[in-house]
């Protein structure tokens, strides 16, 4: 079981507009939805936020019905879907008990930045598969914010869609080989 983080960011890192809206993702659309009916199928439990809960209920009808989802937050959850549950016990606690879990497939840090983060800072992520979307927002909800927590990543896979999506995966705690320095 790993946990796996799958998001769009803009080129300048942002996840989000700075109201929270991802309007600006809806004119994004591959034929193969950019991997995630696969990825999904990898997937056995999902944790977000709070505020991306909130967000994914408005969305329309609850797509993870199929699926474990347990929400960081600090206040109640109304009326939860079906298999939710609010976490109101920490991420540090939340990803010792998945791990300790038979879970049937991964564990997908859905986010946002502020939930991602708190279990990056464990050094609990396995694996970041970022989708780059050709667009500067200017301004927004940045994917990493500050954090004193430093991670090794390496590039494993990349794929160059035909509108100008670049997906990168990159698992972490890989430590590089020696720099090849020029000339």
């Amino acid at each position: 079981m790993k946990f796996r983080v799958y998001i769009a960011a803009s080129v300048d890192g942002f996840v989000a507009s700075a109201d929270g809206g991802v309007k600006w993702l809806d004119s994004f659309h591959a034929p193969d939805n950019y991997g995630f009916d696969l990825f999904i199928q990898q997937i056995g439990a999902i944790v977000m936020g709070r505020k991306t809960f909130d967000q994914v209920l408005g969305f329309g009808p609850w797509s993870f019905q199929d699926r474990d989802v347990y929400v960081l937050t600090s206040r109640p959850v109304d009326n939860p879907p079906p298999r939710t549950v609010a976490w109101r016990d920490g991420p540090a606690r939340l990803a010792e008990r998945l791990s300790g879990m038979s879970l049937q497939g991964d564990v997908w840090l859905l986010g946002g930045p502020e939930s991602i983060n708190a279990i990056r800072e464990l050094g609990a992520v396995d694996e970041y598969i970022v989708h780059v979307m050709p667009v500067l927002l200017g301004a927004g909800i940045p994917l990493f914010g500050e954090s004193g927590a430093v991670t090794s990543l390496s590039l494993a896979d990349s794929y160059v869609y035909e509108d100008g999506v670049v997906k990168l995966v990159l698992p972490a705690g890989v430590k590089y080989g020696p720099r090849l320095t020029t000339g």
